[in-house]
């Protein structure tokens, strides 16, 4: 999570982080999507996954660290800017991409890992 760097001596970011993680992971199980974030965030993911408010059923999922390569469709010409997902910097996001592989934390939520338990 970034601040705007006017923002940053103002706004104190030190609990963003945590609150994202719990939101994207409420919402990945409430719509079976798997979370993909940065390996460094492993950790917090994990603390996320066990602070969820038991409001949304079968919680925990599984959280995993592993190598994807992910994909990077076309943006209409939209310039993309992310010095995680390529070596270039700022492009100009035209054809279809893969990344080189890039270590993941993966939140599993327990919807698709009870899909994929039926389906063996």
């Amino acid at each position: 999570v970034n601040v705007d760097f006017a923002a940053s001596s103002k706004a104190d970011s030190s609990r963003w982080h945590d609150a994202v993680l719990g939101h994207a992971v409420r919402k990945a199980e409430r719509i079976g999507a798997f979370l993909s974030v940065d390996a460094y965030s492993a950790q917090a993911l994990k603390r996320a996954v066990a602070n969820v408010p038991r409001d949304v059923p079968e919680i925990p999922g599984d959280v995993v660290v592993r190598a994807d390569r992910l994909v990077l469709r076309p943006s209409n010409g939209v310039l993309e800017a992310s010095d995680y997902l390529s070596n270039e910097h700022d492009w100009v996001q035209m054809e279809e991409q893969v990344t080189r592989p890039l270590r993941r934390a993966v939140y599993v939520p327990q919807s698709i890992a009870d899909k994929g338990k039926s389906e063996l």
